[in-house]
């Protein structure tokens, strides 16, 4: 059975992986020496593709154990829910107002007091917009923000 579920798995985290990819080259990624907005999502999605492909070929060809689940299934299938509806707003609200739910979501997840997380999702989303819009000069989508960040 665990094998099976490695196998569906992955195959799941590929199919992922491959959106990533090619939503991320829609977003410009750019070189190594000039990273676009889609530099990162697009690695993340080369590392995923690769995760995903050890674990299907160690499901296949029988390396994979049996053990225990984790554990409850919710808190991971909520975070990738809020993953997705991140992708979908990004451009739309822009990548402070769209980092800053999710940072402070994925927090709040991991056990943070909600009050704790939504400040600590407003340092990251604030200071990683600086690094990279500001100091590397990477464009990220400012949304409904634009005309407060380049007023």
């Amino acid at each position: 059975m665990r094998k099976f579920a490695d196998v569906i798995s992955s195959l799941i985290f590929i199919f992922i992986s491959i959106w990533v990819i090619f939503k991320s080259i829609g977003m410009h990624v750019g070189t190594v020496a000039e990273p676009q907005a889609g530099f990162i999502p697009f690695l993340c999605g080369i590392g995923l593709s690769v995760l995903s492909l050890i674990l299907l070929i160690q499901a296949l060809i029988g390396g994979s154990r049996d053990i225990e689940a984790f554990g409850d299934l919710r808190h991971p299938a909520t975070v990738l829910s809020v993953l997705i509806v991140y992708t979908i707003f990004f451009e739309i609200l822009g990548y402070i107002i769209v980092s800053v739910i999710l940072s402070a979501f994925v927090l709040y997840i991991l056990g943070t007091k909600w009050w704790v997380a939504t400040i600590w999702g407003l340092i990251l989303s604030i200071g990683t917009y600086i690094l990279f819009d500001r100091v590397l000069v990477v464009p990220l989508p400012s949304g409904i923000l634009e005309g407060l960040l380049y007023g």
